[in-house]
C-alpha cells in the first residue's frame, strides 16, 4: 500500500484503515479530495463538492455530480439529469473531490499547505474518532515532492513525546523522485502538539538492483533478497488470514474487538505464523509491513489527556529524565502498542524483539533480525501479539538469506531549509546537537537536498534520517470524571483494557443497524476484506 491515495478496484481493499486524503498540487490549481464513510458526520445534500464517487461494497464505482441522503439512501444527480437511488448499506465509501482555490494560490505563492486527514476503514473507527472532541496526535508529517505534486511519505519520531524519548527515524522515502537536480521536502504540523527537529538529512543507498534494502531503527541497512510468505497464517481466534497477509497492499488484517481474548486484563490480538525454513539457516529476516489505526492514536491522547495537567507535569519531568526514555518504551510493550515477536522452540514461546509504532498514517516496513538455533526445525513457528485496535498488517514474510550484500550509503546535507513564517532553519537541523527547529500546529518548513551523482547499473533507496520529538497539548483541567479516573487507577487498568472497553461502549450507542453492521463485519471473519 502506498502513502498516497488508495485506488479502487475488484481487488482492491475496502474499509481501508488509512486511505491519506491529500490536496493534490497542479501546476494551475490543486484539487482537495476528501473520503466519508456512511458512518461519518456528512451534510445530507453536497452541494459543496463538484464530483461525488460513490464506491460499493463490491468495489464497483459510481460518479455524480450531486447528491443527497435522506434516511438510509443516498441519491445521486448524474450528469445527464437523471437521479439514482442507492442504499447505504450497499456503499463502502464516498470520494468527494472539489477545486480548492485557496491551496491554488498558495501554490502560485510557494506556500504549500498540504494537508492530510485519514479516515479509518472500520466504519467505528471512524465514527468514533472524528466525532470526538479530542484530535487525535501522532508525529509530524513528512512529503516529498515528485515534480507535479506534494505526497505524504514519512511520519518520523513516532510515540517520542517528550525530549529524553528523543529518537533518531530512518524511513525510506518511497514516492521521491530528483527535480531538476533536487530532492524537495516539507514538514508540516497538522496536529495538537509541538514538534522538537533536531536533524534532517538524506541517505542515498545505492545497492544492486536484484535486492532491496530496509532501514533498522538503528541505522543499520538490512538486505532482502528472497522475501518469502507464510505457509500458514492464523488468528488466536482461528482466522486462517494466510491469503491476505501474502500481497503487499491489497488486502490488511487489523484484527476482531468483538472476539474473546484468553487474558482480559491483558488483551492481546495474536497471528500464529509458520515459514518453511532452507537447510543450514542460523537466521532470519522478519519482514512486517503495516502502520497503527488512528483510533490507536487518538485513544493514546485520550487515555493521557483523561488526566489532564497530572499527566503533563509527568510528561515534562521525563523530558530531563535519563531513564525517561526506557519507561515510555517499557509502557508501549507492556500495553501492547508494539507489536511483540515470540518464537518457537522446544515446544516453547520465547521473546525474540518488537516492532515499534510507526504512526497513524504512513504505512512503513520494519524488519527484525532472529537468531535461529543450528537444529531448529524446518518449519520456523512465529509469534504477533499486540493490543486490540492498534494495528493493521498488510504483509508479513520472511528473508533467510544472509546480510552480506554491499550497499554504499551517501549522506546528504540540505542546502536550503526554510520554515514559511521564520525563514532558515538550516542551523537548527543540520547536526544532532540541543538546538531545534520548533514548529507549533499550522508551521511548516522546506528542505532542499542536492541529487548525487548516479552510479551506473545500481539501484537507489532514498531514506530520510531525522531526530527529533514531540510534546501533546494538553488541556488545563481533564473533563473526565473523577470516578472514571479512579477506576482506571486503582484497577490499575491498562491502555490497551481502556482502548477496548471505550470502543465497545461507544458501538452500542450507534443506531441499531449500524452496531449490527459493524459486528457482523468483524463476527463473519472480515467479509469485506476478501
Amino acid at each position: 500500500m502506498k502513502n498516497v491515495i488508495k485506488k479502487t478496484g475488484s481487488k482492491t481493499i475496502l474499509f481501508c484503515f488509512s486511505l491519506v486524503i491529500f490536496c493534490a498540487l497542479f501546476t494551475t490549481s490543486c484539487y482537495e479530495v476528501s473520503t466519508r464513510t456512511p458512518a461519518d458526520e456528512m451534510p445530507l445534500n453536497f452541494s459543496d463538492w463538484s464530483e461525488i464517487k460513490v464506491v460499493l461494497l463490491d468495489g464497483s464505482t459510481r460518479i455524480y455530480i450531486s447528491g443527497s441522503i435522506k434516511e438510509t439512501k443516498f441519491f445521486g444527480g448524474k450528469r445527464d439529469g437523471t437521479i439514482e437511488e442507492i442504499d447505504l448499506s450497499k456503499i463502502s465509501h464516498f470520494v468527494l473531490k472539489r477545486l480548492d482555490r485557496g491551496k491554488t494560490d498558495a501554490v502560485v505563492a510557494g506556500v504549500v499547505m498540504a494537508s492530510a486527514v485519514v479516515t479509518a476503514s472500520i466504519i467505528a473507527g471512524t465514527y468514533i474518532a472524528v466525532r470526538s472532541s479530542r484530535s487525535s496526535s501522532s508525529c509530524p508529517r513528512v512529503y516529498t515532492f515528485n515534480g507535479k505534486e506534494w505526497l505524504l511519505s514519512a511520519e518520523p519520531y513516532s510515540g517520542a513525546i517528550f525530549k529524553s524519548a528523543e529518537i533518531t527515524d530512518y524511513s525510506v522515502l518511497e514516492e521521491i523522485v530528483p527535480v531538476e537536480g533536487v530532492y524537495r521536502l516539507n514538514f508540516s504540523n497538522v496536529m495538537d502538539e509541538i514538534d522538537y527537529t533536531n536533524e534532517v538529512k538524506i541517505l542515498v543507498v545505492e545497492h544492486d538492483p536484484s535486492f532491496e534494502v530496509v532501514p533498522g531503527n538503528g541505522g543499520e541497512f538490512f538486505t532482502i533478497s528472497n522475501p518469502q510468505s507464510p505457509v500458514y497464517a492464523v488468528t488466536h481466534d482461528g482466522v486462517d488470514i494466510t491469503s491476505r497477509i501474502k500481497k503487499n497492499g491489497e488486502t490488511f488484517w487489523e484484527g476482531n474487538p468483538f472476539s474473546n481474548y484468553a487474558d482480559s486484563s491483558r488483551p492481546r490480538e495474536e497471528m500464529i505464523l509458520k515459514f518453511t525454513k532452507p537447510e543450514g539457516v542460523t537466521g532470519m529476516k522478519l519482514i512486517l509491513r503495516g502502520g497503527n489505526t488512528l483510533w490507536g492514536s487518538y485513544i493514546l491522547q485520550n487515555f493521557l489527556q483523561m488526566f489532564g495537567n497530572s499527566a503533563k507535569k509527568r510528561l515534562d519531568r521525563w523530558n530531563f529524565d535519563p531513564g525517561g526514555k526506557e519507561k515510555i518504551e517499557k509502557y508501549m510493550r507492556k500495553s501492547g502498542a508494539w507489536i511483540e515477536v515470540q518464537i518457537k522452540e522446544d515446544g516453547k514461546w520465547r521473546e525474540a524483539g518488537f516492532f515499534r509504532e510507526v504512526g497513524p498514517v504512513v504505512i512503513k516496513t520494519q524488519v527484525l533480525k532472529i537468531n535461529l538455533p543450528e537444529n531448529s526445525q524446518k518449519v520456523v513457528e512465529i509469534k504477533l501479539r499486540w493490543a486490540p485496535l492498534f494495528w493493521k498488517i498488510l504483509r508479513v514474510a520472511a528473508d533467510f538469506s544472509p546480510d552480506d550484500k554491499p550497499v554504499r550509503v551517501i549522506e546528504v546535507e540540505s542546502i536550503e531549509a526554510k520554515d514559511a513564517k521564520k525563514g532558515d532553519i538550516k542551523s537548527m537541523i543540520s547536526m544532532e546537537d540541543n538546538f531545534y527547529y520548533r514548529a507549533v500546529k499550522g508551521d511548516e518548513a522546506f528542505f532542499t537536498f542536492p541529487v548525487p551523482p548516479f552510479t551506473e547499473g545500481m539501484k537507489r533507496t532514498i531514506v530520510l534520517k531525522t531526530t527529533g520529538y514531540y510534546n501533546l497539548v494538553f488541556p488545563d483541567k481533564s473533563d473526565v470524571h473523577l470516578m472514571k479516573k479512579m477506576d482506571i487507577i486503582f484497577k490499575k487498568k491498562g491502555m490497551d483494557v481502556y482502548s477496548l472497553e471505550e470502543f465497545k461502549k461507544r458501538v452500542k450507542k450507534y443506531p441499531i443497524e449500524l452496531n449490527n453492521f459493524v459486528k457482523s463485519q468483524y463476527e463473519n471473519s472480515h467479509p469485506i476484506y476478501h
